[in-house]
């Protein structure tokens, strides 16, 4: 379902949300895209640096909304808590 998400959002959105986003989600989201998806995201985190507090909650806005938007076209849920 990211895979999904990433076609839906633009990559910026997730390099900002990414930049200020805990160890343990990196591992979740990083181990569900591929190697070279991961690698470009990576060093895109790393030159855009710390982003604004608006830049973030645009950023968050963005994601959340391909995420119900994804949601409601596939009907499941769409999240950490999802069981395959």
């Amino acid at each position: 379902r990211i895979q999904t998400l990433l076609k839906n959002t633009s990559s910026h959105h997730w390099v900002i949300f990414l930049a200020t986003a805990r160890e343990a989600f990196h591992d979740l989201f990083f181990n569900n895209v591929s190697l070279r998806t991961g690698e470009i995201l990576r060093e895109d985190i790393e030159i855009v640096g710390t982003p604004s507090s608006k830049e973030l909650l645009d950023a968050k806005r963005a994601i959340l909304q391909a995420a119900q938007i994804t949601r409601d076209k596939l009907g499941s849920p769409v999240g950490p808590d999802e069981r395959h």
